[in-house]
C-alpha cells in the first residue's frame, strides 16, 4: 500500500466551482395540490406552503432569450401516497403536451431539491402531515397518527440556507 501526501494535496490549487445559471425570479409561478386524481390551484398566499404528506405540480413561466420560457415541474413530499404521484406525473405530463412540448419538465423530491428551485418559491415553507384527500384517507384507513400542522397548535421549524434566495422553512418534532 501507498499513501499519499496530506500537505500536497492541502498546497494544491482550490477547485473552481462553475457559477450557477441563474433563474429570473420576474416570471409568473402557478402552483397546485394534488387531490387524489386532479389538481387543486392554490391562491398566491398558499403557493409556498407545501406539506411533507402531499404532492404539487408548479408551472414557472418566464421571459427567455426567445421569447417566455416554461418550466413544469412535480415536487414530491416524502410521505406523500404512491396513487397521488402517479397523478401528479401524469397532469404534468398532460400540461406539458398541452404547450405542445415547450416546456421542460422536472420532477422534484422533498429533501433532494436543486439549488435553483429556491429563488422561484422564496419563500418556501414545508410542514408536517398533508391537505391532499389522498394522504388524510392514507392515515385514516392505516390508523396513523395525523401530525399535519395546525395554525391552532404549536411547531419547532428549521430555517436553512445561505441566503435570501435559497431560504426554507421546515417543520421538526418539537
Amino acid at each position: 500500500r501507498q499513501g499519499f501526501n496530506v500537505k500536497a494535496v492541502a498546497k494544491s490549487a482550490p477547485v473552481k466551482e462553475e457559477p450557477l445559471p441563474q433563474i429570473d425570479c420576474t416570471g409568473n409561478l402557478q402552483v397546485w395540490r394534488v387531490n387524489d386524481s386532479e389538481k387543486t390551484f392554490l391562491s398566491f398566499s398558499e403557493q409556498c406552503k407545501f406539506y411533507s404528506g402531499d404532492c404539487y405540480i408548479f408551472q414557472y413561466s418566464y421571459p427567455g432569450d426567445d421569447g417566455e420560457e416554461c418550466l413544469i415541474g412535480t415536487w414530491f413530499g416524502k410521505k406523500s401516497i404512491e396513487e397521488e404521484r402517479a397523478a401528479a406525473t401524469s397532469l404534468a405530463n398532460k400540461m406539458v403536451e398541452s404547450l405542445k412540448f415547450q416546456a421542460v419538465l422536472v420532477r422534484l423530491y422533498e429533501g433532494k431539491e436543486p439549488i435553483e428551485f429556491f429563488p422561484i418559491f422564496q419563500n418556501l415553507v414545508i410542514f408536517k402531515g398533508g391537505a391532499s384527500t389522498g394522504y388524510k384517507k392514507f392515515v385514516s384507513e392505516n390508523g396513523s397518527q395525523d401530525d399535519t400542522y395546525s395554525e391552532s397548535g404549536v411547531a419547532l421549524f428549521r430555517v436553512q440556507g445561505s441566503g435570501p434566495d435559497n431560504m426554507q422553512a421546515i417543520q421538526v418534532d418539537a
